[in-house]
């Protein structure tokens, strides 16, 4: 199995950007399925994705009990 293409995505926080995939089954594991989504090195939909990591590590910190302050 192997299928590739381009894809949308609407995204509130950084706008909408378009992302090439690949989705295929590793030689010899036909119950495995892997997919992948890239971004052109440099491009408006990798700084995109580069933001949206930068803001979810910012809110999952947020969520995390800070040790520090439980130790106070």
């Amino acid at each position: 199995m192997r299928h590739a293409g381009c894809h949308r995505n609407g995204e509130s926080i950084v706008g909408d950007f378009t992302l090439g995939y690949e989705v295929f089954s590793p030689a010899g594991d036909k119950d495995l399925v892997v997919a992948l989504d890239t971004a052109e090195p440099g491009s408006p939909p990798e700084r995109g994705l580069h933001q949206l990591a930068r803001w979810s590590i910012g809110a999952s910190s947020l969520l995390r009990p800070d040790s520090a302050a439980l130790d106070g």
